[in-house]
């Protein structure tokens, strides 16, 4: 049980945006963009997180999401996984994959310890409807 609250808490601890965080207009146009470029709202949501952004990624979740992560929770997250894989370095190019309805998004991250895995899921309308952070 444990080990699997480890894993949720890693696991919903993924990127999302470069969303100001006065949002409004901005996270609808970045929503909508998202839904037709997942690729491209992955990798900057992966920097909003490494730059300490979180806000603007948790104005992209789903309710779901938004009531298990908030973006203090975020924060804490990506600083547990830093700590275990190491600073963040970079990342590789990302994949997206289909899994009807959501839209999978794997970018590899290269980081100081061990080679790591930000994965994030979205919804047709663009919402973020999961975020990991993982072990490759």
């Amino acid at each position: 049980m444990r080990q699997a609250t480890w894993k949720l808490r890693l696991g919903l601890v993924v990127l999302l945006l470069f969303l100001p965080v006065s949002g409004g207009q901005a996270a609808e146009r970045v929503h909508g963009e998202a839904a037709t470029h997942p690729a491209g709202a992955a990798l900057v949501a992966l920097a909003n997180i490494v730059h300490g952004r979180e806000q603007a990624v948790v104005a992209t979740f789903n309710t779901q999401m938004a009531r298990q992560l908030s973006s203090a929770k975020l924060a804490r997250d990506w600083g547990l996984y830093e700590l275990v894989f190491g600073r963040y370095l970079g990342h590789g190019q990302p994949v997206t994959v289909s899994l009807p309805p959501l839209t999978v998004v794997r970018v590899p991250l290269k980081m100081a310890r061990r080679p790591g895995e930000f994965r994030i899921s979205y919804q047709p309308d663009g919402r973020v409807a999961g975020l990991y952070f993982l072990r490759s």
